[in-house]
Formats: C-alpha cells, structure tokens, sequence
C-alpha cells in the first residue's frame, strides 16, 4: 500500500498537539469526574458516619444516665434501708431501762439481815417480785416498810406466811412500779 503525504510538515504537528490535547482533555475529565465521584462518596459517608456517631453518643449518654439513675436507686434504697434500721433501734431504745441507777437506788432501802435470792421485773406489765431470807421478822417488817415507801414502787403485797415465822424467813414480796419508774430511766 502505497502512503501519500498530503499535509505538511506543520499541519502534521498541528494534528498531533490537537490529538495530544483531545487526549490531556479526556484524561481530565475523567480523572476531575472520578475525584468528583470520589469526594461525594466520602462526603456522605462523612454524614453517614457523623450521625451514626451522634446516635451512638445519645445511645452512651443514655446508658451513663441509666447507670447514674441505678447508682442513685441503689443508694436511696440503702439510705431507706438504714432509716428503717433506726427506726427499729429507736423504738427499742425507747423500751429500754437502765436497770443498773433503778438498782443502785433500790439497794439503799433493802435493810441490814435480808438476803435477796431473786429478783424479777416485769417492766412490761409493770410488776416485779423479790424473793430472798430474812434474819428476823423485824428486818422483814422494814424491808416492807422500805418498799411501801418507795418512790419507785406501789401495790406491795407481802403475804401473812411472811411473818409466821420469827428468824430465818424466807420472802416473797409482789409489787408494781409507778410511773416515776419509767420517767427515770
């Protein structure tokens, strides 16, 4: 086949950079149209991602106050507990007497020659009862004297078999506690 050279020596190179520029003109474009494909993709996956990450910073938010909540449930719950304790203590600290003044008190009105053997109270029916021995029957008589006396107590009863005897007697006196008993303990 035979070639024939029709254009010239600068029309050829006028052809070439015209080629070379259609060829730098579609490269690009095509390489400005992929930048641009690949700036809107980051750009709504960066809005994907930031609302993704403000719903998972609502959702931890969310969980911390839940775990707040439960540590302030938690706490109210041992604060109510411990109220309910005291309370409890309160009211058994209100039942209680100190024995040992009421003690120390009665123990000066028991004469010389008595022996107590037992001694009980009943503070909630506000009784008591002593048992013990006596040397003679006048002891006896004081003792019971002493006790009828007594701010503390009211109601003796010291039965008749008490006094039958004349030494060496053995006692048992039934009373009730008044109500400045209870005012001093």
């Amino acid at each position: 086949m035979i070639s024939f050279n029709l254009l010239g020596h600068e029309e050829k190179n006028s052809l070439r950079k015209l080629k070379v520029y259609y060829i730098i003109k579609h490269i690009s474009f095509l390489a400005i149209s992929l930048v641009l494909i690949i700036s809107i993709t980051l750009y709504f996956n960066y809005l994907l991602l930031n609302n993704e990450n403000e719903s998972l910073d609502e959702n931890i938010e969310g969980e911390i106050s839940l775990l707040e909540q439960e540590k302030i449930t938690s706490i109210e719950d041992t604060i109510e507990e411990l109220n309910q304790q005291l309370v409890l203590i309160e009211g058994i600290q209100a039942e209680y007497i100190e024995w040992s003044g009421f003690i120390d008190k009665s123990s000066s009105i028991i004469p010389d020659g008595i022996v107590l053997s037992s001694i009980k109270f009943d503070a909630i029916n506000k009784k008591f009862t002593i048992s013990g021995k006596a040397l003679t029957r006048e002891n006896l008589l004081e003792l019971n004297e002493n006790f009828e006396n007594f701010v503390f107590f009211t109601k003796i009863v010291s039965p008749i078999s008490n006094l039958i005897k004349k030494e060496n007697i053995d006692f048992q006196i039934l009373g009730e506690f008044t109500e400045k008993f209870y005012d001093q303990t």
